[in-house]
């Protein structure tokens, strides 16, 4: 691809503050790429002399409409958003979640569906716990089912079984199954 052809193509990179986005947009600016980053915080990108070379958009990968403007005329992205505050577990969580949104990504006909699946996930993995989510994206996986409906659901089932799990208390005031016999 010609260096005029680069310029036509914009490319948003989420997690540019950390360490491997750091890293990642002044190589793709000197490969003559247009780079647009999605950050919560602007000035966390102040320290880094290619600021003046992208274009910034604030927001936040789990609050949907803060991306519509940064995918606006988006050829390619990088998804380099980590969540490292999910618990000690978050590398699992991520590869599982990544996987899980790859797949997705790749079982649309038409790249708008696949983004708004992946809205949808995002949403769910604000609602449920990590280990619910991590869970939930292996076993669909395995199953070959990918789909928001099917996440949804399967998320749904685990929260009744958790609570199920939790309501079945022994106490010496709770009469037990033998109790009527």
């Amino acid at each position: 691809m010609s260096v005029e052809d680069k310029k036509h193509h914009l490319i948003l990179v989420t997690g540019s503050t950390g360490y491997i986005g750091g890293r990642l947009v002044p190589r793709l600016i000197e490969q003559g790429y247009h780079i647009r980053c999605l950050v919560r915080d602007p000035a966390r990108l102040q320290a880094h002399a290619w600021l003046r070379d992208v274009e910034i958009v604030a927001g936040d990968v789990l609050q949907p409409d803060s991306l519509v403007p940064a995918i606006q005329g988006v050829s390619a992205a990088y998804y380099l958003v980590h969540s490292m505050s999910n618990g000690s577990d978050f590398h699992q969580l991520d590869l599982t979640a990544a996987q899980y949104l790859a797949a997705l990504l790749h079982s649309r006909s038409f790249p708008e569906q696949a983004y708004r699946s992946c809205l949808g996930v995002l949403s769910l993995a604000r609602k449920y716990p990590g280990s619910f989510l991590e869970t939930a994206c292996q076993l669909l996986l395995d199953a070959h089912l990918l789909s928001y409906g099917d996440l949804k659901s399967e998320l749904e089932r685990q929260a009744c079984r958790s609570i199920s799990d939790q309501s079945s208390v022994v106490h010496e005031n709770i009469r037990g199954e033998t109790y009527y016999h």
